[in-house]
Parts: C-alpha cells; sequence; structure tokens
C-alpha cells in the first residue's frame, strides 16, 4: 500500500487523554513493524516476555528483505510502567513535556504534540491495527514525539494516547509502522498469535510455459489483525505465443478469514478507503489458505468455483468448475498448513494459461515463514484469555455473553458469575467449557450451545440450571446417571 503517504498525522486541535488501556501490556504480546531502510523492505518485531514486578524482557527480532536477511536478535529488560522500545505507558505519556531531562529510548524528546483525530482526518484507515483502534473509539488522541539523532537530525514517533503503542516511527532513511498486535482493542483481551501468514512475508508465483506464457505474482503482506491480512500485490502476465500480449497489475489486497471474503482494489485508491469497502474477488488468496478450508467441498479462489478433492498427506487440491472471463486458477494444491504447492493459473483476456501440463521451473515460495518457524514461533500470551474473549465488555473486568449473563473476568481464571457465584474456568473455547464450581464442589461442563444444560462429573448427572435463581440455584436433574 502507499503506506508513505500516510507519515503525518493530521493536526486536528488539542484534546485530553483517553482513559488508559494498558491490558495488552502482558507477557505473550507481540507488536510487528513493517516499513524501509533506504530502498529495502524491512521488518521488526517485538516480544514481551517474563516479568518481574514492571520490568520485562523484550526479545527484537528484525530483518530487510522479507524477512530473508535478518539481523542479530536483541534482548533488553524495559520497564511497563515507564517506556521500552514500541511504547510509552498511557500515564507517562500523558505526562509528556519536551526538554533536556526528557527521554525516549535514550533520546532528548524535543517536541511533544497532542491531537485528535479520527476516520475522517487521519489517513490510511486500511493499516489494521489503526483501523482496529479506531473501530474502538472513532476519535483517538495521537501523540506526536519529535526527538534528537545524535549525528543525524530529528526523529518522529507517533503514540495512541489511550494504549501508548507506537504507531509509527521514522528517521532518516527509515520508516516503520505498526504492522500487527495479538490484542484485540475492542474486547481489550490479548489472544495467541494465529496460525498465518505474518506481516513481512512474501509470496512469488513464477510460472512459465513452454509456449512462451507467463505470470509472476509477488505480495507482500504488509498488516494484519488477528484473521484479518492486507498485502500489496504486483501481477505480470504474458499470453502464449510469439506476440502474446501482457499486462501489468498493481493492487492491493485483503483477506477477510472470518468471512471468508477477498477484496481488491487499485493500488492508487487503496489509501484512504476502509478494506471492507473493496471489491469482492472470491473468498481465499491464491498463496495460502486456512487450513480450516480443507475441510470445505467448494471454495472460491480470484474468479473460480473449485472443487475439493482430498490427496496424501493432508494437503488438498481443488478444481476449476466454471470457465470464468478473468484471472482464475484452473488447478491448486496446498499443504497441510495452507501454503500453495502447485498452481495452474489462466487469463482468458490475453490467453494465458501456464500449469502442470506445460510449466518449466515453476517457482512457489513463500519467505518469511521458515524464519518465523524456525526462530520467532508462535506468540502466546502468559495467561491467554478465555471463552469470554469475544463477550462484551461493561467495564471494570465485567463481560456479558446473552448465552451466559454477566460475569467478572478481573481475577481470571477465576470468575464471579452473578448467579453461580465463583467458577474456576478451564478453556480458551466457548463451545468446550469446564468449571470448578465452589459452592457445588465439583466440576461441570457446558458450552455455548449446551447452557444452561451442565454436565456435572462428580455423579456423571446431566442439569437443567433455572436461569435468574441464585444463593440457593436450581437445578433439574435431566439424567443422574449421565445416560
Amino acid at each position: 500500500m502507499k503506506w508513505m503517504s500516510c507519515v503525518v498525522f493530521v493536526l486536528c486541535g488539542f484534546c485530553t487523554e483517553l482513559a488508559g488501556d494498558t491490558g495488552w501490556m502482558k507477557s505473550g504480546i507481540r507488536a510487528w513493524y513493517y516499513g524501509g531502510v533506504g530502498s529495502s523492505d524491512a521488518e521488526e518485531a517485538y516480544l514481551i516476555g517474563s516479568q518481574n514486578g514492571t520490568e520485562v524482557e523484550v526479545t527484537h527480532h528484525a530483518a530487510v528483505g522479507n524477512w530473508t536477511m535478518p539481523l542479530p536478535v536483541q534482548n533488553t529488560v524495559n520497564d511497563l510502567a515507564d517506556q521500552g522500545p514500541f511504547w510509552i505507558n498511557p500515564t507517562v505519556l500523558a505526562q509528556l513535556q519536551p526538554g533536556p531531562t526528557t527521554f525516549w529510548q535514550g533520546r532528548e524528546v524535543t517536541l511533544v504534540i497532542r491531537t485528535l483525530c479520527s476516520y475522517e482526518t487521519l489517513p490510511c484507515v486500511s493499516l489494521l491495527p489503526l483501523l482496529a483502534l479506531l473501530d474502538a473509539s472513532p476519535q483517538r488522541t495521537i501523540v506526536t514525539v519529535n526527538y534528537m539523532i545524535e549525528g543525524f537530525t530529528v526523529g518522529t514517533a507517533y503514540f495512541d494516547a489511550e494504549t501508548g503503542l507506537l504507531l509509527q516511527r521514522n528517521e532518516p532513511g527509515i520508516f516503520f509502522f505498526l504492522a500487527e498486535i495479538n490484542y484485540d482493542f475492542i474486547a481489550k483481551v490479548a489472544f495467541p498469535e494465529p496460525d498465518r501468514p505474518h506481516p513481512g512475508y512474501k509470496s512469488m508465483v513464477s510460472l512459465t510455459s513452454f509456449d512462451g506464457g507467463m505470470i509472476v505474482v509477488h505480495a507482500i503482506l504488509e498488516s494484519a489483525m488477528d484473521k484479518t491480512v492486507a498485502m500489496r500485490v504486483l501481477l505480470n502476465d504474458t499470453g502464449g505465443g510469439f506476440f502474446g500480449e501482457s499486462r501489468a497489475l498493481d493492487f492491493n489486497a485483503c483477506f477477510f478469514g472470518d468471512v471468508p471474503v477477498l477484496r481488491v482494489i487499485d493500488a492508487t485508491e487503496a489509501e484512504n478507503r476502509h478494506p471492507e469497502t473493496w471489491d469482492a474477488l472470491g473468498q481465499y488468496l491464491w498463496w495460502w489458505i486456512p487450513p480450516s478450508a480443507h475441510e470445505r467441498s467448494t471454495i472460491s479462489i480470484l474468479s473460480g468455483e473449485m472443487d475439493r478433492s482430498v490427496v496424501d498427506g493432508g494437503s488438498v487440491e481443488f478444481t476449476i468448475q466454471n470457465e470464468p472471463d478473468d484471472l482464475y486458477l484452473r488447478w491448486a494444491r496446498f499443504d497441510a498448513t495452507g501454503y500453495a504447492t502447485g498452481l495452474w493459473m489462466v487469463d482468458p483476456t490475453i490467453g494465458m494459461s501456464v500449469g502442470p501440463h506445460n510449466a518449466f521451473n515453476p517457482v512457489i515460495k513463500v519467505d518469511g515463514l521458515d524464519y518465523y518457524r524456525e526462530q520467532m514461533g508462535a506468540a502466546v500470551p502468559e495467561t491467554p484469555d478465555g471463552f469470554w474473549r469475544d463477550a462484551q465488555d461493561l467495564g471494570g473486568g465485567w463481560r456479558h455473553f446473552d448465552w451466559f449473563g454477566n460475569f467478572n473476568v478481573q481475577f481470571a481464571p477465576m470468575l464471579y458469575h452473578l448467579e453461580h457465584g465463583w467458577l474456576l474456568a478451564d478453556s480458551h473455547d466457548p463451545s468446550d467449557i469446564i468449571f470448578y464450581d465452589w459452592e457445588m464442589g465439583s466440576f461441570w461442563w457446558t458450552s455455548d450451545a449446551a447452557y444452561p444444560f451442565l454436565y456435572r462429573y462428580a455423579d456423571g448427572a446431566w442439569l437443567h440450571f433455572e436461569r435468574g435463581t441464585s444463593n440457593p440455584r436450581h437445578f433439574n436433574v435431566i439424567s443422574p446417571t449421565g445416560g
């Protein structure tokens, strides 16, 4: 995406700081930054590690060339209550003033500006973590901090006042923006890092046929939030034959994993439009599909509807069932983790068709995946948020599910439920929950689909809880033997 035109935040007028949100400041949270150093793509990722009081170890991975040229891993100790390489605590940030005794990361702070911005006044809403912040609060206070760089000039950092998160950093020849974080700004809960492509990954598909047909597709993943990923795509293809026609495309694509839907837009129009308004183009990416899609008998990739056939080793194949008028996959194979290992691509607008039947030396690869698997590993919060992750946040630790009612997670995994009292929760999935019930003195199982029916392990009984009863609660025994 054309991120460079989004580096200057519009000044919208001074306002007071928003209430702090430091829920993301926990072990197992990783913030990814994507940007550039000179003319090369560059990546950074900061993982919050073990804590001792407010002191926390941060592991910093960095690379250029889409994680293909990693730099030495750095480990630092920082103060969560003060500042670190990608945050200033909201309380500290609210009081930050420039001066010779004020520093961020060892550099003198020379200017601090606080501005109130919204969708209309803050460009680049297609940056997914920034978009998530604005979805959580339609107006955000952005704190612009200028700092001195010894031997250079001035660097600029932009922070979100409510969370203290570094949103973007600009120095001579360098820029980075927040590309991903495993924290839900709306529900205000952390979650394990999804098993999917991450910022900096670059997929390359290069197929050439014996008759001169060719297609080369570069897709660089620039931003992600939970199951949604956004990327910049450069595509060049040529039809077969000596005088084959060629075309080139430059567009942005956004895959919404929960829907699923793939949306695209011309790169020149992507900057200030919400990705959900881009044009739909099938359901899935052409170089990665979530493993859950393996179970579907029919999926849509680009312009084509494709039928599944299961093959060995957990990988799957999909074959076209129609003949679209625009670029499509006639056939595709994906491995057990969802990455493409074989493609047959067709562009009828220029007479291009290249696949296993006529391609030589095909290249289908993803840069960044090996480094992530071998060096970084998935980031998992020290105490991953449980089944209540998607519950309505009522404030003060209170959550609400229509199916479960009101409960407090402030001392999780110990929960306080308005009707059941104290419960110990052992689940991160609402479809499979085990509680220890202090008043009952027993474990019981339930789910979002089964509740208010419960299975009590002590005697193997199925119970029906009468909603609205408490102190004492009323249960109807459905099956004393669990049969």
